[in-house]
């Protein structure tokens, strides 16, 4: 019988892991959990909401516009990539769109929604054309027109006016005239003045204009009117440039006294301080 030799080594037992390597490693096990987590709810919301079929774009509203100003929306729609029967609604660039009308001179407010579940609504507020700019036939320029605030806009625009406009004439600078920008023009913006404030006073529907020159250098303007009140047709109002509300107040007075006395005005002058005033 074998005999078992005394000193024979006992089995090492494996070592055990530490405590700090243990919480490491729990650690990118719980990281690879969530980073896995995070990945199956992003496809989830992709799948289930930011590209749904459900959701696709399949509607364009373009409440009150003409057909022309819906398709100033569609061409910019299109511009930021929004196209139906291809993009979803969650994903929408709204923003871009909304910046990329802005510069749309024709445009002057636009209110953009999703309709769930397909519908866009591109509601958008037009630039209405207050007046005609007419430049001096030798420099070969083209109508332009502009609005009441001063924006320049091409001689056909989306939003025509209920009647005829009044015509500017007597423009210097034809080249500071740009479609899209604001007019600077000292002689305009006191003219659009004068359309503000004539909206407003109860005197002001005698003010109908059928044109206005313009002298910026002698620092004033000669309103043309149709017949309307106690003006003749052809009647000549002239005002200054500077201070149009309280020069219009001047005007009120001697219109007042004419309406009182059931006189006409063929010439009325307001430059001088002792307005003259004709029948």
């Amino acid at each position: 019988m074998a005999s078992i030799p005394k000193n024979t080594p006992k089995a090492t037992p494996a070592p055990r892991l530490t405590l700090p390597l243990r919480l490491c490693l729990g650690g990118l096990l719980l990281l690879a959990v969530l980073a896995g987590l995070f990945l199956a709810c992003r496809l989830c919301v992709r799948k289930l909401y930011l590209e749904n079929p459900a959701f696709l774009l399949t509607r364009l509203e373009f409440p009150e516009a003409s057909e022309e100003l819906q398709e100033e929306l569609r061409r910019a729609a299109e511009a930021c990539n929004i196209r139906l029967e291809e993009s979803y609604l969650p994903t929408l660039p709204l923003g871009e769109l909304q910046d990329f009308l802005k510069d749309n001179p024709q445009v002057a407010e636009t209110r953009i929604r999703r309709i769930y579940p397909n519908t866009l609504r591109i509601q958008a507020i037009p630039r209405v054309p207050v007046a005609i700019l007419r430049f001096h036939p030798a420099t070969g320029l083209p109508d332009l027109l502009v609005d009441r605030e001063g924006m320049v806009l091409p001689r056909k625009v989306v939003a025509a006016p209920p009647k005829a406009l009044p015509t500017i004439r007597g423009l210097k600078n034809p080249q500071d005239f740009q479609v899209g920008r604001l007019c600077q023009d000292k002689g305009v913006r006191a003219f659009l003045v004068f359309l503000k404030e004539s909206l407003i006073r109860p005197e002001g529907s005698m003010y109908e204009i059928q044109n206005v020159t313009l002298d910026v250098p002698n620092n004033r303007m000669t309103l043309n009117l149709e017949a309307t009140g106690i003006f003749r047709k052809g009647a000549r109002l002239v005002m200054p440039l500077d201070n149009v509300p309280q020069e219009m107040d001047r005007v009120k007075i001697v219109v007042d006294v004419r309406t009182s006395a059931h006189e006409t005005i063929s010439y009325l002058n307001a430059v001088y301080e002792n307005i003259p005033v004709f029948p």
